[in-house]
């Protein structure tokens, strides 16, 4: 009977200190996150961290406002990032997280579920990185946070993972100061698209890689109304690489697919893209309007009528190959091989062309002719063709390796 007493005794003392022990955990709880209501101690515990951050990289860091709606939940309105020159590089007007709390003790990875951006901008710009060199201040940025992460003993990076981005009235910037604008076409050295909305999936930062799946995109460049009516990529960039894998990309009146790589020595080399830029693209069923072209290759409107490509382009813009090629122009259909050496510069261009099983409508060519020349080979009207072409674009009429057949008998092209 005593024992039956003691075990009872013992159950409610257990469950006592049980029960109280749950109660103050979440009376705890409770206290410290009301505390972390109050503004002035939410904006000191942020501002503390900023203060050590600003110093360490150089980026200043601000808000107007921060909200811990939860544990794992933070609003942050009016956040900006200044880069040490005082740029704007990153602003947020409404910036809305949700994270995992248990990822705030994992020193080597930092987890966000979700993050949504209102009325954000993103502005690159070149600054001075030391006595001898500049740089995009998004890659400073990303540089100084590695090497201040390396410092604090783990020698590792940093992986930052955020599971979905939601990008809302948004803007993207890119300004390369010390170079002149491009007053024709598209000026890539300076532009701003205003981005309407977005999606991205599985963002991911490790070291100076940035990936992450786009699921959706529609923008506008301000300066040529060219728009993005969709956009779908993986894309990937580090210092080594830029990648567009499963590309499909609807803008303008043109519709881009499917995979892009451009390959580089450091992303300086973007200041002599023509020479520097190595790229491998594939292309499937590429659909290229003269309108669009224009913008990036001025005098290209004379086309006329769409370009639609197939095939594989690798190289650099002066000097490109082009294999299993599949172009096609309103009546004409191009297939072979392709090297040009020279670009950007149709003029002063070397083409070497092999082309097999090939038809050419004269019509579809008109705007690459002046009119004495073309008047002279109208009457070949519609042709087959296979063969190469050795040459520049002035000396096309030549060549004597092209074969061409019409109306059923065959002729062999003769020099003058």
């Amino acid at each position: 009977m005593r024992w039956q007493v003691i075990k009872i005794r013992v159950f409610r003392w257990v469950r006592n200190i049980v029960l109280y022990s749950a109660y103050i955990t979440i009376l705890l709880a409770l206290t410290a996150f009301l505390l972390l209501q109050i503004p002035s101690i939410q904006k000191s515990l942020i501002e503390r961290y900023t203060g050590d951050l600003e110093n360490v990289i150089g980026f200043k860091v601000s808000f107007s406002s921060i909200n811990l709606r939860w544990y794992d939940r933070l609003v942050i309105e009016d956040l900006l990032v200044e880069d040490p020159e005082h740029n704007e590089m990153i602003r947020v007007g409404d910036l809305r997280v949700n994270f995992r709390i248990s990822s705030l003790w994992e020193k080597s990875e930092i987890n966000i579920d979700g993050a949504a951006l209102d009325s954000a901008s993103v502005n690159l710009i070149q600054i001075q990185e030391n006595d001898s060199s500049r740089d995009l201040n998004i890659n400073i940025f990303i540089d100084r946070i590695n090497k201040m992460s390396a410092g604090g003993g783990s020698g590792k990076s940093p992986k930052v993972n955020i599971g979905e981005v939601v990008l809302d009235r948004s803007a993207f910037s890119y300004n390369e100061t010390d170079r002149d604008s491009i007053k024709q076409g598209f000026d890539y050295r300076h532009f701003r698209l205003a981005v309407n909305d977005g999606e991205l999936m599985n963002f991911k930062v490790i070291g100076d890689t940035i990936q992450f799946n786009l699921n959706s995109l529609t923008a506008v460049d301000a300066a040529t109304k060219l728009d993005i009516k969709s956009l779908k990529t993986f894309f990937r960039i580090s210092q080594t690489s830029m990648e567009f894998l499963g590309l499909h990309v609807n803008a303008g009146r043109s519709v881009i697919s499917d995979t892009i790589i451009f390959s580089y020595n450091s992303q300086r080399d973007f200041n002599d893209f023509n020479n520097k830029i190595n790229f491998n693209a594939l292309l499937k069923n590429t659909y290229l309007h003269p309108a669009d072209l224009e913008l990036f290759a001025p005098g290209a409107k004379a086309i006329g009528q769409p370009v639609t490509l197939s095939g594989k382009v690798t190289g650099r813009v002066n000097r490109l190959h082009y294999s299993n090629m599949d172009v096609r122009v309103g009546n004409t259909s191009l297939s072979g091989t392709l090297d040009l050496d020279g670009l950007p510069s149709i003029n002063e261009t070397f083409i070497r062309l092999k082309l097999k099983k090939s038809k050419v409508d004269i019509d579809d060519f008109h705007f690459a002719f002046d009119d004495f020349v073309y008047e002279r080979i109208k009457p070949l009207d519609k042709v087959s063709m296979e063969g190469t072409f050795t040459g520049f674009a002035t000396t096309f009429l030549q060549t004597q390796h092209l074969t061409a057949t019409w109306d059923g008998s065959v002729r062999k092209t003769n020099p003058r």
